[in-house]
């Protein structure tokens, strides 16, 4: 299992590790689209979003790293062409106000509502917490208004560093930062090709959340990092 004694670093991917949607994306397309009188199908949305996004990504990795309001224009690119609208005003109004309220947060939640408790814990018993997540700034804030932000000291985003996992430069960044060796971070996250691979490969340790065990360390919730760290 995890060897405890050299970890000095915990960090953790964001989505589907920390946080989810509380529905698809589809059906908050299509009920906020209606705010504006925009008939949408959230099962077409649904159909065409994964793929749509994977398209955009290989085109402009890292969520337009790099470009003037490349974020904002990564997404609004996603939701004109998943959501199929026109471009027209009302259009642009519906696709620039739900940009903000996604970073609000509202449309999110805690996949483990003991979360602050085993962060707090985490980071009472000395161990430095970090986020590494292939997301857009906009992930403090959504951390932020679910009461868990506090408690990170490093942010390590791929629209803002330019780089994502699986890349190992990400985990070398993030030791730099603290000041540490690869050795001595532990990373948490829900994908074996995203998390568990790159921090193995570059000398560290990871755990994956998951239900079924693969070829790699796995827990079933985050209630347990505190009997691999802790107890």
């Amino acid at each position: 299992m995890v060897c405890r004694e050299v970890v000095k670093v915990v960090s953790f991917d964001v989505t589907n590790t920390l946080i989810r949607l509380k529905t698809s994306p589809g059906s908050i397309y299509s009920c906020e689209g209606a705010k504006y009188g925009i008939n949408l199908n959230k099962e077409a949305i649904d159909s065409v979003f994964r793929t749509n996004f994977k398209s955009l990504m290989n085109e402009r990795p890292c969520f337009g790293f790099g470009q003037v309001d490349g974020v904002k224009k990564w997404w609004r690119e996603l939701m004109f062409k998943s959501c199929g609208l026109d471009t027209n005003e009302n259009s642009n109004k519906f696709v620039n106000d739900l940009f903000v309220k996604f970073g609000e947060g509202h449309f999110y939640e805690l996949i483990n509502q003991n979360s602050a408790h085993i962060l707090e814990n985490l980071h009472l018993n000395g161990f430095k917490l970090a986020v590494v997540s292939n997301s857009d700034f906009r992930i403090r804030y959504i951390l932020q208004h679910l009461g868990i932000a506090q408690y990170f000291s490093r942010f390590i985003i791929s629209s803002e560093t330019g780089i994502a996992k699986p890349d190992v430069a990400v985990f070398k960044r993030l030791s730099e930062s603290f000041g540490c060796q690869n050795k001595n971070i532990l990373h948490i996250g829900d994908s074996k090709l995203l998390d568990y691979d790159p921090i193995i490969k570059c000398g560290g340790q990871g755990l994956i959340l998951a239900d079924k065990e693969d070829d790699c360390l796995v827990i079933n919730n985050l209630n347990k990092l505190n009997q691999l760290l802790i107890n």
